[in-house]
């Protein structure tokens, strides 16, 4: 059966975190690589679609795991 709370929490996560990459919301996020170096605003701008996509993903596989 699917559970439609987590397909919904998914939806919200991911337009959230688009939202945050297109007003630059995630710009202010303190991440750096392994190394130490800071991440530069393209970056984390990437790192928040990838998430967002992450989030899609979730909700891709729970329909196809539940249907």
């Amino acid at each position: 059966m699917i559970n439609e709370h987590f397909l919904k929490l998914c939806e919200l996560r991911a337009h959230w975190w688009m939202t945050s990459a297109v007003t630059g919301h995630c710009k202010q996020r303190m991440l750096s690589h392994g190394d130490g170096t800071s991440f530069t605003d393209e970056e984390k701008t990437a790192d928040a679609l990838e998430t967002a996509q992450q989030h899609i993903r979730l909700y891709q596989e729970h329909v196809d795991n539940h249907s």
